[in-house]
């Protein structure tokens, strides 16, 4: 984990701040009335509403050289088609405003442009607030979101493809659909931010989504809290609470990249806190795990996997298959049984369940209780966390039959403290859970 701090500085430079539009408007542009508006059905110009009750009766285009501006206004999708379209290369920009009834989508697109969004409450929708679909990887939307909320309404919060999403102080809240759905060569990066109560996923990302959260919560969904599948892209957990969901708190599936865990917590959620299945290496450091109802982590198919300075709360079992390498060091179960059990050991394994404190110093009990299957034991935390040699342990014993391997000690006997982290190996595993509930 000695990167991980260095790797988390870099993520975090992408943390999103929306400044002022940078728009501004003559007199001329200005659409000045005294009673509702009903907005133009094209916009390849300049328009800017500011202070103005408008209302949607259908479709409202804003295309190549448009850009729409609304401040300050309440804006009613009032039609059965009513919805804001930004198509090859428009601009929308709304601010300070409310936007409410949309029967069909709100704001879509299906070519590229630029959507900023800044303290400005959705609510109402009958489906997909904002949907917008790019081209492709050189060709998409640019959406910019800050200090705003997307509640009460039907379908996902914001669904997107080919684009790039940033979002700060955004509240998803009372959906039926996911808060949020990324999909295909999408970049989501979202700071200090809450989704809460949807009918499926907190945030669902397939096909190549790049996700980077900080500081976000994401509770009380139906389904998983955040579920990534089928990508080649980083994933960044930071700071983040996936709680009290459905299913599994965070669901990786097919992730042939690093997915970085620091600072977040797992917890009261109906499956595991983390379920893993085939990600090429899985960082966790300071994490909490706890009062999941099937357990602390499942680790299926993973190359590497490193934990470090985290609490699980939770009594579970770690599985492992060829080729997969577990680390895992300081960690702090609760009292009772911790198992480990590695099946399909083969070529490539390697189990290291050093320096953790299992609930008990009874080494009989450590090796033939706690530990299932053939794993790397040397030493073992005692609860005020003194390092205790396994090897002078065993040879204190005569009961112990375990299948679990030493190592030949070192001359000290035991490490300080103190010492403690120069005997601590740098990076460690994680937990998992045998028995599992798939979705």
């Amino acid at each position: 984990m000695r990167n991980t701090v260095r790797n988390i500085s870099i993520i975090l430079l992408l943390a999103f701040a929306i400044g002022p539009t940078g728009i501004t408007a003559n007199d001329t542009d200005r659409q000045i009335a005294t009673s509702e508006i009903v907005l133009p059905s094209l916009v390849n110009e300049t328009v800017v509403f500011d202070s103005e009750s408008l209302i949607l009766n259908s479709s409202v285009v804003v295309t190549s050289g448009g850009n729409l501006v609304i401040m300050n206004s309440e804006v009613n999708f009032n039609g059965t088609a009513s919805n804001i379209k930004v198509e090859t290369g428009g601009n929308l920009t709304i601010v300070d405003s409310t936007v409410y009834n949309g029967t069909s989508r709100g704001i879509r697109g299906s070519d590229y442009g630029i959507v900023q969004i800044r303290g400005t409450e959705f609510s109402g929708f009958g489906n997909d607030v904002i949907r917008l679909d790019g081209l492709n990887e050189s060709y998409g939307y640019k959406l910019m979101i800050e200090r705003s909320k997307i509640v009460n309404s039907s379908g996902d919060g914001i669904q997107v493809s080919y684009s790039e999403v940033k979002a700060t102080g955004l509240e998803i809240s009372n959906l039926t659909g996911d808060g949020v759905k990324a999909e295909l060569s999408t970049y989501l990066t979202m700071n200090d931010s809450k989704i809460s109560s949807t009918g499926d996923e907190g945030i669902q990302a397939d096909d190549n989504v790049s996700v980077v959260l900080d500081n976000v919560l994401i509770t009380n969904t139906i389904s998983h809290g955040l579920r990534v599948r089928r990508s080649v892209l980083p994933v960044y957990i930071i700071s983040t609470d996936l709680k009290e969901s459905k299913a599994a708190g965070l669901k990786l599936v097919d992730v042939s990249n690093t997915v970085t865990i620091f600072n977040s917590t797992f917890e009261d959620n109906e499956e595991l806190g983390v379920d893993s299945d085939s990600v090429d290496e899985i960082r966790m450091e300071s994490a909490v795990i706890s009062n999941n109802s099937l357990g602390a982590m499942l680790i299926e198919g993973s190359y590497k996997v490193d934990v470090e300075d985290s609490s699980f709360y939770d009594t579970m079992s770690f599985v492992a298959v060829n080729s997969t390498e577990i680390h895992y060091s300081n960690i702090i179960p609760p009292q009772g049984t911790l198992a480990i059990n590695i099946t399909n050991i083969g070529s490539g394994n390697e189990i290291n369940a050093d320096y953790n404190y299992w609930g008990t110093t009874d080494i009989d009990y450590i090796l033939n209780t706690m530990l299932i299957g053939d794993v790397s034991l040397d030493y073992i935390l005692d609860e005020s966390g003194k390092v205790l040699d396994v090897a002078l342990l065993l040879a204190s014993s005569t009961t112990s039959t375990s299948t679990t391997t030493t190592t030949t000690p070192p001359s000290d006997t035991s490490v300080d403290n103190a010492n403690f982290s120069l005997a601590l190996f740098p990076i460690t595993l994680i937990m998992v859970i045998m028995v599992r509930k798939r979705r």
